[in-house]
């Protein structure tokens, strides 16, 4: 199972301080909620099982390349970043 939760990135256009960080509470909010959905009904050993993970768009070397190709250069595609629900 894997499921993601992409972040705002802060360089949107239109995005100022305030918003962007209201976008994050909202996006933790939904990882937090959404974790609770997966751990709904487990057992504590498989709640072990279950992990986050933050990830960007230079983990997928693929990825990174796509987003170079269509997007401004002056764009830091760091921002890209998504944390992932996970179990093994």
């Amino acid at each position: 199972m894997e499921l993601k939760v992409h972040f705002p990135s802060p360089y949107e256009d239109g995005t100022n301080v305030k918003q962007f960080l209201t976008l994050m509470r909202i996006a933790l909010k939904a990882t937090e909620k959404t974790y609770e959905e997966v751990i709904k009904g487990l057992t504590k050993e498989e709640e072990e099982n279950i992990y986050l993970r933050f990830n960007n768009a230079f983990d997928n070397e693929e990825k990174a390349q796509e987003l170079q190709e269509s997007l401004d250069p002056d764009y830091n595609k760091t921002q890209d970043v998504w944390i992932e629900i996970l179990s093994t």
